[in-house]
């Protein structure tokens, strides 16, 4: 169905050629609104493939078919493709500034924020409205990076009178408090508190269930290993096993404590990064659409 698609396409392309100079105002119109329709219908591999045939000709360039095809690609999740369209829009486009926000959250999604920084930061606007909404795509950008500084700096203009981010603002400095409580949780005290109390790291780790389980486990191990040097001497099987395993789970259990707060962290980064990331698309949705 794809390539019927696509060969329709190309048909269509051609015919265009020998369209009489007059009219080709209308038919630049159609075509458009034909481009219109594929993205209003989800059709977007077509978008992309008739935007790319219209970014070359000069009379299409007053609509932007790269933003076309850039929003085509962000639908699809081809992020890289999306931002590298949505960087074609010329400034003169009605559709630069959505292009512009979009190619930086797009850099965004990819973790490359040097990228979007760039892209935030070279926005230039009188609107006090995307004003603000720059600032808080900048200071989003700040709390991925963990710079703390930085973000305490742009939060500081966040009005949080602006409807469509007003609710965002205050969820970034939510986030800010709670990244600052997973930063907390040291690898080296887990590991610490497991070597003196078996378990206990697993438990500073927010592990309540599992820290419990280890300190019965060494607990049992250690008891066993005691009875039988006490009753049977050093080098009865008893005592060796026992204190073998105990040795073991011992060990693990103070390796397990270190890794699990590093994992638990990394975790706790993760869900919050992405509830940032999901926080700065809002107000572009709401605002842009």
């Amino acid at each position: 169905m794809n390539q019927i698609h696509h060969v329709c396409l190309k048909v269509f392309l051609v015919l265009l050629t020998y369209v009489p100079v007059a009219a080709q105002t209308t038919e630049t119109e159609e075509n458009v609104r034909f481009l219109n329709y594929l993205m209003e219908s989800k059709q977007f591999t077509d978008a992309i493939f008739l935007s790319r045939q219209l970014i070359s000709q000069p009379a299409y360039q007053n609509y932007a078919p790269a933003y076309y095809a850039g929003f085509a690609h962000y639908n699809l999740r081809q992020l890289d493709s999306a931002a590298w369209y949505l960087g074609q829009v010329s400034r003169q486009s009605n559709f630069f500034m959505k292009s512009r926000f979009f190619q930086g959250l797009s850099f965004a999604y990819l973790n490359k924020p040097a990228e979007a920084i760039q892209v935030f930061s070279g926005i230039s606007t009188q609107d006090s409205l995307l004003s603000e909404l720059q600032i808080f795509e900048q200071a989003g950008m700040a709390l991925l990076q963990k710079k703390y500084a930085t973000f305490d700096t742009l939060s500081q203009q966040f009005t949080q009178k602006y409807y469509p981010y007003s609710k965002q603002e205050s969820n970034l400095l939510d986030y800010r408090q709670q990244l600052l409580k997973v930063k907390r949780r040291s690898p080296v005290v887990a590991g610490l508190l497991s070597a003196a109390v078996p378990g206990a790291g697993k438990v500073y780790a927010g592990q309540l269930g599992q820290g419990v389980a280890i300190f019965l486990q060494n607990t049992i191990f250690a008891l066993q290993a005691w009875e039988g040097y006490r009753k049977d001497g050093p080098r009865s099987a008893r005592f060796l096993i026992y204190s073998g395993l105990f040795t073991v789970f011992y060990i693990g259990n103070v390796w397990g404590s270190v890794l699990s707060v590093q994992i638990k962290r990394q975790e706790m980064y993760e869900r919050i990064n992405n509830q940032i990331l999901f926080d700065m698309h809002i107000p572009l949705r709401t605002i842009f659409n």
